[in-house]
């Protein structure tokens, strides 16, 4: 026989519900770019606005690339407002229970990805020796391709925390100093991709590259420094 509820089963429950709806209404996404329509103009963004204008002009709604773009920046001030005030009696809650997401989880396509590329230099001949995703290129991939490695790169594959990948660049060396013993240097650099939708891929037989960035070469020593 089932034991009657008592009235703090009935008080969890509520608070269930309540943590329930907080935590349902905190994940409502906050549109793409800031509260400055140059936060638009970048690269990343037209395209995706172009994706758009496209898919408008598809139906017979015939907008040019600027109107789109005041269009979309328009509709996601609004939304962001709104989101703001429903969202402002939970703010608090949220920051006491951590369950604020911080940042945009899958926002929006990233057409142009770039990929980690890590080469040392032994007898004065660059070899690579890591490429992420590649199945053949796989020094120390238990790190570089771990969930954190991974999400720890996200800002720089696009172009943003040049810092934070020198930081990286002085840790790889470290541990290529260890691993390849008659290497002198070290070079990582982000490989950068152009995604095109599926037909235009399998008509150029794969995924475009892009010119790499951030190229960096520090010495092998065991302390990594820097050049």
């Amino acid at each position: 026989m089932t034991a009657p509820l008592r009235p703090r089963d009935h008080v969890r429950a509520v608070l269930v519900l309540l943590h329930f709806g907080a935590v349902l209404l905190l994940s409502i996404p906050r549109p793409p770019g800031g509260s400055d329509r140059s936060s638009l103009d970048g690269p990343v963004m037209q395209e995706i606005i172009g994706d758009w204008r496209q898919m408008a002009n598809g139906v017979g709604w015939a907008v040019d690339q600027d109107r789109a773009t005041d269009l979309v920046f328009g509709v996601s001030t609004g939304i962001r407002q709104v989101r703001g005030t429903v969202l402002a009696p939970f703010q608090r809650y949220a920051a006491v229970t951590g369950a604020h997401q911080s940042w945009g989880m899958f926002a929006f396509l990233k057409r142009r990805p770039a990929l980690l590329s890590v080469e040392v230099q032994t007898g004065g001949v660059w070899q690579p020796v890591y490429l992420a995703r590649d199945l053949d290129l796989r020094w120390r991939s238990h790190q570089l391709d771990s969930e954190r490695f991974r999400a720890a790169l996200n800002r720089p594959t696009s172009g943003v925390g040049r810092r934070g990948f020198d930081d990286w660049a002085d840790w790889l060396a470290c541990q290529a100093a260890i691993d390849f013993p008659d290497a002198t240097a070290l070079r990582t650099q982000l490989q950068g991709l152009q995604l095109s939708p599926p037909a235009a891929t399998l008509r150029a037989g794969g995924v475009a590259r892009r010119a790499a960035f951030w190229t960096t070469t520090r010495p092998l020593s065991p302390c990594g420094s820097p050049e």
